[in-house]
């Protein structure tokens, strides 16, 4: 439990779930709305949601199903970006460090919302089967249609790798499976 508030004369206090190396874990949150998490992630939520929101931050991987709340829209804050949504399934990938952070839409529809280069923000309308990737450092997002149910395989210890490069690949394994992986150039 980290920090708390007073709402509604409730006490209402934050929880953060950290996943150790080589673990995936599920929560649900107070809504009904239920969260995996891949290995070396983080959430930190409420343990009640407002009457007018409801936000989570996540650093890592997680796949969420949102229980849908027309009236009380979900926001995921994942480093300066943000998935906005009112009830949804869809996989989110931003590790502190990355150089990109993904959003995969498996069904529904969310917004992807993140700061360009001049730190002006946009917000960008998914749909189901969309993957949205957002560079890092050049703050520009590339959307694509793919076969998005492969970006959730991970719950079920499959893992799907298409057009990342061999860095990426060994990177993730690394994170799911507590791997250093160390490149070595080729003057050796």
């Amino acid at each position: 439990v980290y920090g708390s508030e007073e709402t509604n004369s409730k006490k209402i206090s934050m929880h953060t779930l950290s996943v150790p190396s080589k673990q995936i874990f599920s929560v649900v949150l107070p809504d009904g709305s239920k969260v995996w998490l891949a290995s070396k992630s983080t959430i930190t939520y409420p343990s009640a949601f407002s009457d007018k929101s409801r936000n989570v931050v996540l650093s890592g991987e997680g796949y969420f199903e949102i229980a849908k709340n027309p009236d009380r829209p979900f926001t995921v804050t994942a480093g300066d970006s943000k998935i906005k949504v009112t009830g949804t399934r869809f996989n989110l990938k931003a590790y502190k460090g990355d150089k990109k952070i993904e959003a995969a839409l498996i069904d529904g529809k969310i917004s992807f919302s993140y700061k360009d280069k001049g730190g002006v923000e946009k917000e960008l309308p998914m749909h189901r089967g969309e993957l949205s990737v957002l560079d890092v450092n050049s703050r520009a997002v590339e959307t694509s249609k793919v076969n998005a149910s492969l970006y959730n395989s991970w719950i079920d210890g499959v893992y799907f790798f298409d057009t990342q490069s061999l860095e990426e690949i060994m990177n993730d394994m690394g994170r799911y499976y507590s791997l250093d992986v160390v490149f070595l150039n080729g003057s050796m």
